[in-house]
């Protein structure tokens, strides 16, 4: 092969070769392309000899802006446009370019300047980027060196297997004595330009914080917006903070994706930074491609998606991987995300069909957490998680975490349990066709201790609330017990159905005080998955 082409922006053609940081296609006039605001990756073949030419369509909407070439950390070429028009550009490959053990060649773009950091006011979609429409690469002398496994059209992704995470054998119970932590997992500072510069610095928040009396805080701050140098600066602020104030802070990011909606990515290793990636990168640009790119790289870290339903910022509910996505953010300074018309809601502003109940509905293990979400605000200003840890430390709220072993309130510090046979929050109790009558009788318990005289305790299965006790008195504990039998036929239980309706069952707790503060626990499942052997 002579020359290699490839329109950017036709997914047929140019998913193979863009390693990373174009952005979604787009069309205007007829142009399909892709744009890059901050810097690109093409994995490129080479000439027989190592050299070639590189030839790239694009236009500059901001023409002071330049954008550098490089292979192997060396510089190629500095490309400036003089207008804002469609243009090729050509760039001359040296023979000895280093390539990868597929014998393809890293072509990286790195524009002048971070359009993002420090923020500059509200930045349009086509302001301060550059699109890429075409790429073509010519031999010098002889042919392109293209392996034949990469002359497909196009690269699939393997679908991703449902793993349940804290699962547990029906029987064995786990309930070791924990502590409860409280903290906001949600709070945006200044390297967010959302809300800049009012967000305030991340001393700043973590002395809030302390002030508050809460455990520890979780900064999540907008991962798009952050090149290289300001993404290393951000994580190693959050440790050098936290050895300072001696304050547990976990290493978080926010993952923002129009296409797919916003979640937190949460991470355990205190020591070393996470690898760069965002919804720009093509090897991160949707949820399912996250836990392979953190397995590649030996990354311990899960994410949890919030304001789905939000008309102005929403989520795709089918795009939760369940495989790295063990919580959901049931509450924030958004509102309730729980069901169509909860309390603390503005339903006029959000979807149905993408609440929390809706996600937990199609068989999703989503664990509760509260965050703020906070811009121009302080941590716990509308939500906190409370935490169930066996230790206190960056590793035992993690842990506890990704286990479900949590809870959201509204920014209160109410102190909550809910079990069900003796089984936390959190858990998984998989049953089969042979076991699920050890199940019953169901035993149900909840207690609740608020900050202020509670209203109500309620049970919720399966989206309908099955339990209710009420408060008249200035009391602010209350508990609940009951127990749930078979359900009761003339026949005897042992078709698919039956079994179903008895034994499928997702279950919360959900305080609300009289003050209209709330809470809410991560649900436990009974999981009905029958043995046909």
């Amino acid at each position: 092969m002579q020359s290699l082409s490839f329109n950017v922006g036709v997914e047929s053609e140019d998913s193979y070769f863009i390693k990373s940081g174009l952005s979604e296609y787009r069309e205007i006039g007829g142009q399909v392309f892709r744009r890059c605001s901050k810097a690109f990756a093409l994995w490129l073949p080479g000439g027989t000899d190592g050299s070639a030419t590189v030839r790239l369509r694009m236009l500059f909407w901001e023409p002071a802006i330049t954008l550098t070439l490089s292979v192997g950390g060396r510089d190629l070429a500095t490309i400036q446009a003089d207008n804002t028009a469609w243009n090729d550009y050509s760039v001359e490959m040296p023979g000895d370019a280093p390539s990868d053990d597929n014998g393809l060649i890293e072509v990286r773009g790195e524009l002048s300047d971070d359009p993002f950091y420090p923020p500059a006011g509200k930045i349009g979609i086509c302001d301060r980027v550059v699109g890429l429409c075409h790429v073509t690469v010519e031999a010098d002398r002889g042919e392109l060196d293209v392996p034949d496994w990469c002359r497909r059209d196009r690269t699939e992704v393997k679908p991703l297997a449902l793993k349940q995470l804290g699962w547990r054998p029906f029987g064995e119970k786990t309930a070791p004595d924990r502590e409860i932590l409280f903290g906001d997992v949600h709070v945006h500072t200044n390297y967010s330009p959302c809300g800049y510069p009012n967000n305030g610095t991340m001393d700043e928040n973590v002395r809030i914080a302390k002030d508050r009396g809460h455990d520890f805080v979780a900064f999540a701050d907008h991962g798009e917006f952050m090149s290289q140098a300001t993404w290393d600066a951000y994580f190693d602020e959050i440790r050098e903070l936290s050895a300072r104030h001696d304050f547990i802070i976990l290493p978080a990011i926010e993952y923002t994706s129009r296409a797919w909606g916003h979640r937190n990515a949460y991470f355990r290793d205190t020591e070393t930074n996470p690898p760069l990636f965002n919804y720009f990168i093509f090897e991160t640009q949707h949820p399912a491609k996250l836990r392979p790119f953190f397995d590649k790289h030996g990354v311990d870290a899960f994410l949890v998606p919030h304001h789905l339903p939000y008309e102005s910022q929403p989520g795709d509910i089918t795009s939760i991987a369940p495989d790295v996505e063990p919580l959901i953010e049931v509450y924030s300074g958004w509102g309730s995300s729980e069901h169509h018309h909860a309390p603390l809601q503005d339903h006029a502003k959000t979807m149905p069909g993408c609440y929390v109940q809706d996600a937990l509905a199609r068989g999703l293990k989503l664990g509760f957490v509260g965050g703020s979400d906070a811009h121009n605000g302080a941590p716990g200003d509308c939500a906190v998680t409370a935490v169930l840890v066996e230790e206190r430390s960056v590793a035992g709220i993690y842990d506890a975490l990704k286990s479900r072993l949590c809870y959201a309130t509204t920014g209160v510090p109410v102190h909550l349990d809910f079990t069900v046979n003796g089984f936390p929050m959190g858990t998984v109790l998989s049953v089969n066709q042979y076991d699920g009558d050890k199940l019953f009788p169901i035993e149900i318990k909840a207690e609740a201790m608020g900050t202020a005289p509670l209203d109500r305790l309620e049970i919720i299965a399966n989206g309908a609330v099955i339990e209710t006790q009420l408060h008249r008195l200035e009391n602010n504990r209350m508990q609940i017990g009951f127990e749930l039998g078979r359900l009761a036929t003339r026949t005897r239980v042992n078709t698919f159905r039956q079994h179903l309706v008895n034994y499928d069952r997702w279950l919360y707790a959900r305080v609300t005080q009289s003050d209209g503060n709330m809470a809410w626990s991560s649900p436990i499942w009974i999981d009905y998955r029958p043995n046909w052997e």
